[in-house]
């Protein structure tokens, strides 16, 4: 099988990896071998326990694999976080530069951390800022919707016209603050005003908690649970993700107002 190869590089949903590995990945790796991995997740959590006869790598762009897939056509790099956990071969270093090379994630550029600090970077994101972001567009739809506002409107102010894209691509290029003199007065006076009236203590605080719950192990173990039971939580997740929402429903009704072109994002070119 392929992990009979020289580099193997697992790319498998974090929750499976631990299965797949003790049954088919591990039983055929062999001394020297070297295994990479697209997330330091299940190395982190300690959910595997590679062989102590092969180097391991990590290599993780951080972005989905469709987007670094459709960078990688186009000549494109991407960023990536990438780092040895071990060197048995002695060649662990240049294994792991030289995946990251044929990736594309070198012509971008790379920041080099441990399995343990990248798999907590990413989940911390995911369920910080991630979840604020998604709370606040759902929380904003519903009450400017309450408000007598169009939902077609709501939609297109948030994400819709593609303003939000230059925005966070302002964040890459200028900069988080100095992006800020891209704006009116209007929008810079609102946002620090309320900015301010936010209960940022409170975000904090539970910033910290999520942080010390993945941390800890917390967040790994519960959801290894969830996928022994049957994911019933992302089941629910499907739901709201194909099923008939508000959102969803003012999503498609603008789209069916505008041009062809009027809801796809601008180009970054």
């Amino acid at each position: 099988m392929g992990a009979a190869a020289d580099v193997v590089f697992v790319l498998l949903p974090d929750e499976v990896i631990p299965v797949v590995f003790e049954r088919e990945i591990a039983p055929a790796l062999r001394p020297d071998a070297a295994i990479a991995f697209g997330s330091g997740y299940s190395l982190a959590f300690d959910l595997i326990h590679p062989p102590d006869s092969v180097d391991v790598l990590l290599v993780a762009p951080r972005m989905s694999g469709v987007s670094a897939r459709a960078r990688f056509v186009a000549g494109e790099g991407f960023w990536g976080c990438v780092g040895v956990e071990a060197d048995r071969s002695g060649r662990a270093q240049q294994r792991m530069l030289g995946l990251a090379e044929g990736l594309g994630v070198l012509r971008a550029g790379a920041i080099e951390m441990t399995a343990k600090a990248e798999a907590t970077l990413d989940l911390f994101v995911e369920q910080s800022v991630g979840a604020v972001l998604g709370q606040a567009v759902m929380a904003a739809f519903e009450i400017g919707r309450d408000a007598g506002i169009p939902a077609e409107a709501l939609v297109m102010e948030m994400y819709m016209s593609g303003e939000m894209e230059i925005v966070f691509r302002a964040f890459r290029e200028t900069g988080f603050f100095r992006s800020s003199g891209d704006h009116g007065p209007t929008a810079v006076f609102g946002g620090i005003l309320r900015t301010l009236e936010m209960d940022r203590d409170a975000m904090l605080t539970a910033f910290r908690a999520i942080l010390e719950d993945i941390k800890t192990g917390g967040f790994a173990r519960r959801f290894q649970d969830e996928a022994a039971n049957g994911y019933p939580m992302l089941e629910i997740a499907k739901g709201m993700i194909h099923g008939p929402m508000p959102i969803t429903e003012a999503e498609a009704s603008l789209r069916r107002l505008a041009r062809p072109s009027a809801t796809e994002p601008p180009s970054a070119s």
